[in-house]
């Protein structure tokens, strides 16, 4: 099980990295990261990436993992992934995999992997154009959670993150609002582990909750673009969506990007292909309780039409 600390500031955040680590360590930041916050990585053995969905494919991490054999990274080494979720998502998987499993401690910098991402031990990349498709569970040894990265964090960033945090207003008892602390962090992590500690391996229904808008929302990110829709934004029109599933919808949506509905068919056909579904597309809803309802692809082609005619 991971340890996760959480800090306000570098000095502390350092302070206790410092103090888990030896020289036998590889850092693997985000570079945009590293140039924004060089005295946290000052001296450290590192490999620089570009955070993006193109991190998550086999080419990138067979460059990555070819460049940790050259460095000389072992069994007995530690990887520190630091940037947000596709870091943690991808560097996560390499840690698993390289050398059958070595060591790897993750520092979230984004809101959305300090609420959410980088707790449950998914790791994983995408196959083509689907998205999380290979991977494994894999939890980080330690995980340390520092705020101060948020302070350079753009406002698009911070958006993405509040869409996971609106899903967790729905499935849970928390309350939706603008305002970050590092206690609403903490909150929040402790009710994504309320969810996942039940179905680790998410094999009994239980951590599925999790993924409450989430269906049409890797959709959108397929099929109209993740330039168009950030995962936070597609997530907040996901969770929409379900809500309009049980005429539950509510009125402090905060974002105003709508589908295209020329879109339609091919949204239902990317649902189509979620690892999550397989002759049928799994919706998570809010009935007197969550439950999850399979629905035939006509039906929700006519649900889906229905709604983007009133979003």
């Amino acid at each position: 099980m991971s340890r996760i600390f959480f800090y306000n500031d570098h000095e502390d955040c350092l302070e206790k990295l410092n103090s888990l680590i030896d020289e036998n360590v590889i850092f693997i930041i985000d570079s945009k990261v590293k140039k924004l916050h060089p005295a946290f990585f000052k001296d450290k053995k590192s490999i620089s990436v570009v955070s993006s969905e193109k991190l998550k494919n086999f080419e990138s991490i067979e460059q990555l993992a070819l460049k940790l054999l050259k460095l000389q990274v072992n069994r007995s080494s530690t990887i520190v992934s630091i940037g947000g979720g596709c870091i943690g998502d991808a560097i996560g998987f390499l840690a698993s995999i390289y050398m059958r499993g070595v060591r790897w401690i993750n520092i979230p910098t984004t809101y959305l992997a300090q609420i959410d991402s980088a707790y449950g031990g998914k790791t994983a990349i995408n196959l083509k154009d689907y998205k999380n498709l290979l991977g494994s569970f894999y939890e980080a040894q330690v995980t340390l959670v520092d705020l101060q990265f948020l302070t350079t964090l753009p406002k698009k960033h911070i958006l993405s993150g509040k869409g996971e945090e609106y899903k967790y207003s729905i499935i849970s008892k928390h309350k939706y609002d603008e305002y970050i602390s590092l206690s609403k962090i903490k909150k929040l992590q402790k009710i994504k582990s309320s969810f996942y500690k039940k179905d680790f391996f998410d094999r009994n229904d239980k951590r599925i909750f999790l993924n409450f808008g989430h269906t049409l929302a890797h959709a959108l990110e397929k099929v109209e673009g993740t330039t168009k829709w950030s995962h936070g934004e597609a997530v907040f029109r996901g969770c929409d969506f379900n809500l309009f599933l049980t005429q539950k919808r509510r009125d402090d949506l905060p974002i105003k990007k709508t589908i295209d509905p020329k879109s339609i068919n091919k949204l239902v056909s990317a649902m189509g292909y979620d690892k999550k579904n397989l002759k049928k597309i799994k919706f998570i809803l809010l009935e007197d309780q969550l439950v999850v309802k399979e629905f035939e692809k006509k039906e929700i082609l006519e649900y889906l039409k229905d709604y983007v005619s009133k979003q």
